[in-house]
């Protein structure tokens, strides 16, 4: 991949910079840092910039460290959400086999149900005539 190189102030010191990433990501990550020195160089203006740019990196550090553990948390959960998933798609599966079973009960009960009624009209027909003799 090509190596990008610019150039960029951070606190107040240009510094060439290369990498694999766009030219705007790495101005953008040099701004970062930059803003985090400020921020730093503000609370306390007689920190030197060595001291500025160590606080700037425990704090960059810290940031960074709970970002990570946050994201394995995420990850944590989307692997139970994964898990969720996966079982509610298996119980759907059982559900619409059930369906399938029930569908073909209530059709094998319509046939029976119509021979029945067909058995009840014969009887009665039977009956009637039976009465009429």
């Amino acid at each position: 991949m090509a190596k990008n190189r610019i150039t960029v102030r951070i606190g107040g010191i240009e510094y060439p910079i290369v990498g694999e990433e766009s030219e705007e990501y790495l101005a953008k990550v040099a701004l970062y840092v930059d803003k985090k020195i400020g921020e730093v160089m503000r609370a306390n203006s007689s920190y030197s910039t060595t001291v500025a740019s160590v606080l700037t990196s425990l704090i960059v550090a810290d940031e960074y460290l709970k970002l990570q553990d946050r994201a394995a948390v995420m990850a944590e959960e989307e692997n139970d959400l994964r898990d969720r998933l996966k079982d509610i798609w298996e119980e759907i599966t059982k559900l619409k086999d059930k369906n399938k079973q029930l569908l073909a009960e209530i059709e094998d009960n319509k046939k029976k149900m119509g021979q029945q009624q067909l058995e009840i009209a014969r009887l009665e027909e039977t009956v009637k005539n039976f009465r009429q003799k």
